[in-house]
Order: structure tokens, then C-alpha cells, then sequence
């Protein structure tokens, strides 16, 4: 089980397609993440951002910005934080287990997803 941004903190890649699409998680050493549905977009494209931490073995995360002002995830929707698991599996790669999750699209997305490291 990942407990720490140490252990997180890199580009992840999601092994199976999502609304057939490639995605990518960059978690950063500030406790910030961005998703994108290419590597290269971070910087200038990036889909989501927001802010991430852990408390014990939960991983709490929120969008603090989206491409979608309208999205439900956001901040300000009062659905800002979802709390998941995220376990370390033998091959290196993170699947994340929703534990709670107040918005039903970002639980959807990512309750099962699994992630394999690009560092």
C-alpha cells in the first residue's frame, strides 16, 4: 500500500484505455497532480489539476481545475475530495480502490484503474 508522496511521485500511465483513450497521472513533490491524455501535454494541456496527500493509508486527492468548469469534481461543487487506496502491486504498478468518493464521475474513472510508473 503506498502511504507516502515519495512513493507516488513521477508519471503514471493507465494500462487499459478509459473511454478510448490513453491517460496519464504526473504527481509532483509539492503535493500537486496533473492528468493529461498525453505526456507531452502536461505543461500546456493538461486536463485536470489539483492537490493530493495521504492520511495513514489513505490517499486523499481534489481537482482544483479542469477543462470542464462545469465538472462536478470540482472544489467548489463541495464533491472536491476523493479517498482511495492505492495499492502497490507486485509488478510495480499502483491500482487505486475508491474508499469514498462523493463524485461519481472521478470514482468511475478511477476505482480499479491500474497505473504502471514511467519515471
Amino acid at each position: 500500500m503506498a502511504t507516502t508522496l515519495e512513493e507516488i511521485v513521477g508519471t503514471w500511465h493507465r494500462t487499459e484505455k478509459y473511454s478510448g483513450a490513453d491517460h496519464y497521472l504526473q504527481f509532483k513533490t509539492d503535493g500537486t497532480w496533473r492528468y493529461a491524455f498525453a505526456v507531452d501535454k502536461f505543461e500546456d494541456e493538461p486536463v485536470i489539476e489539483g492537490e493530493f496527500w495521504f492520511r495513514g493509508t489513505e490517499f486523499h486527492w481534489k481537482f482544483t481545475s479542469h477543462t470542464n468548469p462545469d465538472c462536478p469534481c470540482l472544489a467548489v461543487s463541495g464533491k472536491a475530495t476523493g479517498v482511495y487506496q492505492l495499492q502497490v502491486l507486485a509488478n510495480g504498478n499502483l491500482k487505486s480502490v475508491n474508499i469514498r468518493d462523493p463524485c461519481l464521475p472521478r470514482a468511475k474513472c478511477w476505482d480499479g484503474a491500474e497505473w504502471e510508473p514511467m519515471r
